[in-house]
């Protein structure tokens, strides 16, 4: 997975209506022409500018980065109490910016955004987080847009921080290659390589006749806070990084209930032998990588 508002109370002006009554004297009594504008005093919406939405710039993504991060740790209760934070934010900042003079661009670029949060914000209250990866992406591309258009290319302290530590975990998983007996988290989703092996074991209608045929034995857990489903969506490359081919033998399949866990098997044909690479794909755009040698 990972998958953030600005709040301030509302100033409401009210207009108060003073008729003019009658004493205890008979008096004539004069309508007021409603038609003639002299007698209206047309009132200037306030103006709602950047710098007046930039301490709410800098905290809705603060929640927002930590409901990313929360995900990713599989930490559903961490989800729901910044989403609940959220909620609340985007109620202030409704009031906020109701009846204020929004200039162009930063009007787009503040409902875009805006808007954003508000779908991510119900996702999660309905726990669909199936859509959570698509809004997430939206939501980074309107926090870029209005960071450009509005802040000079100024991000916010989270949204940098958030960049610069994935950044620095993508050197480091670069440099570290996991093998068998490691286990990996992604999305609440953990996966250990149990054991990776050559078998000789084969599928009399299978018509492929891949030189070997790897046994990968692994283990996942789920602790994401939803069913997870085994599909067996598992690529593997051989020595020469060609990628091989599922083949047909008991490749495991199945429904994970939240925090239960089950062993499984793939089986791939490839031609080559030696150092092979594993890469599980958990989700449709992220996934754990792990090496062997057969």
């Amino acid at each position: 997975m990972k998958k953030g508002i600005v709040l301030l109370a509302g100033f409401i002006l009210a207009f108060s209506i003073f008729l003019v009554g009658c004493g205890n004297e008979k008096r004539d009594v004069t309508a007021t022409d409603t038609n003639d504008k002299a007698n209206f005093k047309e009132t200037k919406k306030a103006d709602f500018t950047p710098k007046d939405f930039k301490d709410y710039y800098e905290s809705t993504s603060e929640l927002y980065i930590s409901i990313i991060n929360s995900m990713m740790d599989g930490n559903k209760q961490g989800v729901e109490e910044s989403n609940k934070k959220l909620t609340q934010q985007l109620n202030e900042i409704d009031k906020l910016i109701a009846n204020k003079n929004i200039d162009n661009p930063f009007n787009d670029d503040l409902n875009e955004y805006l808007n954003n949060l508000k779908d991510l914000n119900t996702s999660i209250d309905s726990e669909n987080y199936d859509s959570t990866p698509n809004i997430s992406s939206k939501l980074g591309a309107s926090v870029k847009k209005l960071a450009d258009n509005n802040y000079d290319g100024q991000l916010p302290t989270a949204v940098n921080s958030f960049i610069k530590q994935q950044e620095e975990n993508a050197q480091s998983e670069s440099s570290t290659k996991f093998g068998i007996g490691d286990k990996q988290t992604l999305g609440g989703i953990t996966v250990t390589l149990v054991s990776v092996t050559k078998t000789s074991e084969r599928n009399q209608f299978d018509d492929t006749n891949p030189k070997n045929v790897v046994k990968i034995s692994y283990k996942v857990e789920n602790n994401s806070g939803n069913e997870y489903f085994v599909n067996s969506d598992i690529d593997v490359y051989d020595s020469n990084s060609t990628i091989g081919t599922r083949y047909p033998l008991d490749n495991t399949t199945g429904k994970i209930l939240n925090g239960k866990n089950i062993n499984a098997e793939y089986y791939a044909g490839v031609n080559e032998s030696g150092n092979i690479e594993i890469v599980f794909n958990l989700f449709s755009d992220a996934s754990l990588t792990f090496h062997a040698k057969i």
